[in-house]
């Protein structure tokens, strides 16, 4: 291997540098032998069908598409001469760390592979499907921030890097969280924590709690605790208290509500409780913000 040292990540801490985009359509002609890359890769499929091979898996390929995999994975594409392979390919490293180093072409046979100039080694420790390739079929939703990516890529306006990189950032997040809800059995849970989600923002002058929230939809505490974990990154409980929290500053800043009126307005039963809660999620007393 590079002789690396893995860098340890949650998904949240990621600040991803876009190194090179390419828009193509393969030609029949181009040698399908194995390669391998020195950072990631996201392909999307534009058109065309074909088959790509990661290790010893083969991954048949149409139109929406889209693959994942980071250094040193061996792959090869396998095109089809009568529908050709049309491919957008973003190569870029999760850190800043190596945003100098720049590879054209952005990938090499296996015979010319140098492991050290690998860029980096990820292993995230909440989103792990990122530590191995994958393939997300039918992923029609990421083409046109794609394509607008590509664009940016290729004309280099003022500010291109900065607007490229937070781009695919938040292109990353909206794959993350698509691999992170096609977890649960069907849509209806997903409609059911956006539910959930309305009802504590209209009910924020109450208590709520996970055991009145679970009775109000019909659901065992722990089955919603585990739901919003999916779909949130944090636990029910701990997502009421953020969102409280956040009105809380959002009403002592544009408003001349008295503290203890915030508290009430929050369903705080005390002024003592809400500063004691604002104190530890805030770092400050409420009187002290304002």
């Amino acid at each position: 291997m590079s002789g690396l040292q893995t860098v340890t990540l949650s998904f949240n801490e990621i600040t991803p540098h876009v190194r090179y985009v390419q828009h193509i359509t393969l030609s029949p002609s181009v040698s399908p032998d194995s390669k391998k890359l020195y950072d990631h890769r996201v392909t999307y499929i534009c058109g065309g069908t074909g088959l790509i091979r990661m290790e010893d898996m083969d991954y048949p390929c149409k139109k929406g598409d889209l693959f994942y995999w980071g250094p040193s994975v061996r792959y090869a594409v396998h095109r089809n001469a009568e529908d050709p392979l049309t491919m957008l390919n973003v190569h870029f490293d999760f850190t800043l760390t190596h945003r100098d180093k720049r590879f054209i072409p952005p990938a090499v046979f296996i015979q010319s592979f140098d492991a050290a100039k690998v860029t980096e080694l990820v292993e995230f420790t909440d989103l792990k499907m990122f530590n191995q390739p994958f393939l997300v079929p039918n992923y029609l939703q990421g083409e046109g921030p794609l394509l607008m990516l590509e664009e940016e890529y290729r004309l280099q306006k003022n500010f291109s890097g900065q607007w490229i990189n937070g781009m695919f950032l938040s292109f990353l997040a909206q794959l993350a969280r698509h691999l992170t809800y096609r977890k649960e059995s069907d849509s209806y849970h997903h409609q059911l924590a956006d539910r959930i989600i309305d009802y504590i923002h209209q009910n924020m002058d109450k208590p709520l709690t996970n055991k009145e929230i679970a009775e109000i939809f019909s659901f065992h505490p722990n089955y919603l605790n585990r739901l919003f974990i999916s779909y949130t990154g944090t636990s029910l409980h701990q997502y009421i208290l953020n969102m409280k929290a956040n009105k809380a500053v959002e009403l002592l800043h544009q408003t001349n509500m008295p503290v203890a009126g915030v508290a009430a307005a929050l369903g705080f039963c005390d002024i003592s409780h809400f500063s004691r809660f604002f104190k530890q999620k805030i770092g400050c007393s409420p009187s002290k913000l304002r």
